[in-house]
């Protein structure tokens, strides 16, 4: 069977460029991500990104930083942007895997070892801090997806439209993230 990350390789090369050189990490590397995002797991759908584009490839359709070796700071970063903007309360169990110059953060959930969990964002900025997260997507690998395609359309004509699933705030009494009513 082929893994998700051979998969998004082949879609990668396919709409974004056929000649572009990809690297991946190796699995001792990977396992290091734990360390500096300080979690105890990471879902099949995100290894298996790394293992094929974790160097080289990532941040390149996130348009942001996203490669592995800015894993080690990301979570720090966000950290210090939520104590700037005043953010109580946020998920400790998140490995935050981009960073766009620390103002928008995207990150997922590892507490329940989900293997393709949701994804969620943070931008820093003006607001009440707590309501400024958004959920993405229902899980990473629809998340990859879309932003590859995004990407494309993005470097064919300059636009990119994204929005967010539904706008949420973190409940740090049920340590769970909740739908914003309108």
């Amino acid at each position: 069977m082929v893994s998700f990350g051979e998969k998004y390789r082949r879609l990668y090369h396919e709409i974004i460029s056929p000649n572009h050189v990809l690297k991946g990490c190796t699995e001792d590397e990977i396992d290091q991500v734990k360390e500096f995002q300080e979690v105890s797991y990471i879902p099949a759908i995100y290894r298996d990104l790394l293992t094929v584009m974790g160097h080289c490839g990532l941040s390149d359709f996130l348009m942001g930083d996203a490669y592995w070796e800015k894993l080690k700071s990301t979570k720090g970063l966000f950290e210090w942007f939520a104590k700037a903007s005043k953010l109580t309360a946020y998920p400790q169990d998140i490995l935050v895997f981009f960073d766009d110059l620390g103002q928008l953060f995207y990150f997922f959930r590892t507490k329940d070892h989900l293997d393709d969990p949701p994804v969620y964002s943070y931008p820093y900025g003006n607001g009440p801090a707590s309501s400024r997260f958004a959920k993405l997507s229902e899980s990473l690998s629809e998340f990859f997806l879309s932003r590859l395609q995004i990407y494309s359309t993005f470097i064919k004509t300059g636009i990119e439209k994204w929005e967010p699933l539904t706008q949420v705030y973190y409940d740090a009494n049920l340590d769970d993230f909740r739908t914003v009513e309108k």
